[in-house]
């Protein structure tokens, strides 16, 4: 569960504040998000069930850290844009994690790679929004650095799940037994 510090700064000498000019208006809240611990252990038990072979993929928890850090950036968009470009761009972000987990879910490896597919176009998606953003003045130049870069982060890893999963599913481990002669 994530946990927000919101802080304050005095912005005006009023005695008492009016909808004009509050006394106190929060600034941009501090998001402190800790992913639960690495598990070793490749069995899922009943104790411990919230361990799900998703959260243990490094390319998830980089996607569940840009989307924390897109809606932090939205934060401070202007309100016009609660519904627009500032919404376009947390569902985008929100997406790409969620794709990655349901693909994982699903049975197969192919599934898994369609899913891992549309959670790259919803990569590519934010990557493009957030690029609207800064040539409309929405947010700084370090946000958009922070911002892309963790994207580009994402994007790589997602390219490597991606060739896995399309690679064939022939194993060249060696088999513990020889194989049986076919007959004639």
């Amino acid at each position: 569960m994530p946990e927000i510090t919101l802080r304050f700064l005095r912005t005006s000498s009023l005695a008492t504040p009016t909808p004009h000019s509050p006394l106190l208006t929060p600034l941009q809240p501090e998001v402190h998000f800790s992913l639960p611990p690495l598990h070793r252990s490749s069995v899922c038990t009943n104790q411990d069930m919230s361990d799900s072979i998703y959260r243990r993929l490094e390319v998830w928890r980089e996607s569940v850290q840009l989307a924390i850090e897109t809606y932090t950036a939205t934060q401070d968009f202007p309100r016009h844009e609660l519904y627009g470009l500032s919404s376009q761009m947390r569902r985008a972000a929100v997406s790409i994690p969620s794709n990655i987990a349901e693909g994982r879910g699903r049975g197969t490896k192919r599934d898994f790679c369609r899913f891992a597919l549309q959670a790259r176009g919803s990569l590519f998606e934010l990557q493009t929004q957030i690029t609207i953003a800064e040539a409309l003045g929405y947010t700084t130049p370090q946000l958009v650095e922070a911002l892309t870069r963790r994207s580009e982060t994402v994007v790589r890893l997602l390219n490597g799940l991606v060739r896995y999963l399309q690679q064939p599913s022939t194993t060249n481990a060696p088999t513990p037994h020889p194989p049986h002669p076919t007959p004639p």
